[in-house]
């Protein structure tokens, strides 16, 4: 069983029979549902008493907060979960099923109860307001759409901050959806542009210290502790910007933090929705772009529109990196992003610390300078390794994986196959390499095996 997101599970089971689900709390259902697929599902409910005594708390150390009056009489003191609290160790919070206007008022209520889980290391938040079909239906103009984002997010931290595990415990964060930017000054709007769409007063007093605070440039909370970061920038996109724009406003983390994913797959917006003066020269000349995470050992780049020109910062940024995973897009977006293949690699050797290098390839022609041909022969491979390794370059590289799909591009349905090479450094200057076919369920297995 796997810690599977429920906003990607989509209809996962929804033609189960309903009578698997017999002796279960009706309280267990709804979560129960979102989190196992038809086979765990069913043999889960037949399962005995004890079983699930032992079960349910492995089971709940992931829960997604809905504003339900099931889920929120469960978890209340005389309620059935009410001994599974404790147990309950990541936090997503996701409110995809309402409408705009409804937002505001679901992380209100996710906040009211987020006292009742004191154990809580990770944490998932989806942080949106506006879709592209609102858009066309709201007087507001689209530096307004953005900032209003922003301000969510401010918000979301803002609270977070206010509970104990967020300066202690939260070692995980993952971020979904943002379109924002460190500062207010290329942007001309006032808080009450924001309010009179909020038409709750209790949410509208939920939201106004964050959008004063947006405002006024105040920095955004961030836990101390964090290790493990997420920026997942795939959905709903408008604007395609430098994606460390936002990292940089997250600078207290950078003394701790390990571990830095970044999903980029919003495509280069419409015209009409980009402002001029939302340049990404001027977004890189902003203050707070300079923050280098020296801590960060792991970095993985999944992308598909994001521009060539950001990976040499991925270099400056994170100057320690010893793990490497590098993503493709699927292959229905190969053309409009085959351009980006050569950029990508070319700041490999800036990244002195690197042990380890996942790089994707394709089975294709690829009408690169640098990676010409109709794929990458292992004379090819054989080439860039050896470059790699070379004159002094990459003094640390033990492994590089040349890695590709075997069938299906779906990441939860994928198996993968690599030609492996492994470096040995029998003297200061001397090196040999070797190479083999693998094949494996994950990167990261054929990466660490």
């Amino acid at each position: 069983m796997t810690d599977q997101d429920p906003a990607e599970t989509d209809d996962i089971g929804y033609q189960m029979d309903i009578s698997l689900i017999f002796r279960l709390p009706p309280e267990l259902f709804a979560s129960i549902f979102s989190f196992l697929d038809p086979v765990d599902l069913a043999n889960f409910s037949r399962c005995s008493k004890q079983c699930r005594d032992l079960v349910l708390p492995f089971l709940f150390r992931t829960l997604r907060l809905e504003p339900s009056n099931s889920q929120r009489d469960a978890i209340e003191p005389g309620g059935s979960l009410r001994g599974l609290r404790t147990s309950v160790r990541r936090l997503i919070f996701d409110p995809h099923c309402f409408k705009h206007a409804e937002r505001i008022r679901f992380y209100r209520w996710c906040f009211g109860v987020l006292a009742r889980f004191p154990n809580i290391t990770s944490i998932k938040v989806y942080c949106f307001i506006y879709h592209r079909s609102t858009l066309s239906r709201l007087p507001l103009g689209p530096d307004t759409i953005y900032e209003f984002d922003h301000s969510l997010f401010h918000l979301i931290m803002s609270h977070l901050s206010t509970f104990p595990f967020f300066h202690s415990q939260l070692r995980s964060f993952h971020i979904k959806s943002i379109r924002v930017h460190p500062s207010s000054d290329l942007f001309e709007w006032t808080p009450a542009e924001f309010v009179q769409w909020v038409p709750e007063p209790a949410d509208r007093d939920f939201l106004a210290p964050s959008l004063e605070a947006v405002r006024a440039n105040a920095p955004v909370p961030c836990p101390p502790a964090l290790e493990d970061l997420t920026l997942d920038l795939s959905s709903n996109g408008y604007l395609s910007v430098n994606p460390l724009t936002l990292l940089s406003t997250m600078r207290s983390s950078s003394e701790s933090l390990k571990r830095f994913h970044i999903e980029y797959r919003m495509k280069p917006s419409d015209p009409s929705y980009i402002p001029e003066h939302r340049s990404n020269k001027q977004l890189e000349a902003l203050p707070g772009l300079t923050s280098t995470y020296y801590s960060v050992t792991t970095l993985s780049l999944d992308y598909d529109y994001m521009r060539p020109n950001f990976f040499p910062e991925f270099a400056l940024r994170f100057p320690n990196v010893e793990n490497l995973t590098v993503h493709l897009p699927p292959p229905e977006r190969l053309p409009s992003s085959i351009g980006y293949v050569g950029p990508a690699y070319s700041f490999l050797p800036e990244l002195k610390k690197l042990k380890r290098i996942a790089i994707p390839v394709r089975k294709r022609q690829v009408s690169d300078r640098k990676f010409e041909g109709d794929y990458l022969s292992q004379n090819r491979t054989n080439q860039i390794v050896t470059d790699l390794v070379s004159k002094g370059r990459l003094e640390y590289l033990s492994r590089v994986l040349f890695w590709s799909r075997k069938k299906s591009w779906e990441p939860l349905n994928c198996y993968i196959e690599a030609l492996s090479y492994t470096v040995e450094r029998p003297g200061t200057t001397e090196y040999n390499i070797s190479n083999a076919r693998i094949s494996g369920r994950s990167i990261e297995e054929l990466l660490y095996a």
